[in-house]
């Protein structure tokens, strides 16, 4: 009976670092990506998860849904830009 429970907390936790990594794979993802159109079905299938789950996990992870944290990421970019170069608001919005 222990080994049984022990195995049992082995494979959840085992399921925790593997959402762990697939989360920490798509911000990754996003990152290197911001300046591209990034959906649901695309971050989802980086890490070869149904939208609804992937959309739990990243909610339980950051807060916030992946499009609002990928809307926050381009937004903080823009205003860096703005502040630390000499392109104009059009050229940024692009």
């Amino acid at each position: 009976m222990l080994v049984f429970v022990l195995r049992q907390y082995s494979n959840t936790k085992g399921e925790k670092k593997g959402a762990e990594d697939s989360i920490s794979r798509v911000v990754a993802y996003i990152r290197e990506n911001i300046n591209e159109e990034l959906s649901l079905e695309t971050l989802s299938s980086v890490v070869h998860l149904e939208k609804t789950y992937f959309i739990k996990l990243f909610k339980k992870r950051f807060g916030t849904t992946p499009i609002n944290y990928v809307q926050r990421l381009k937004i903080e970019r823009a205003a860096s830009l703005i502040e630390n170069s000499d392109m104009n608001i059009s050229q940024i919005s692009e």
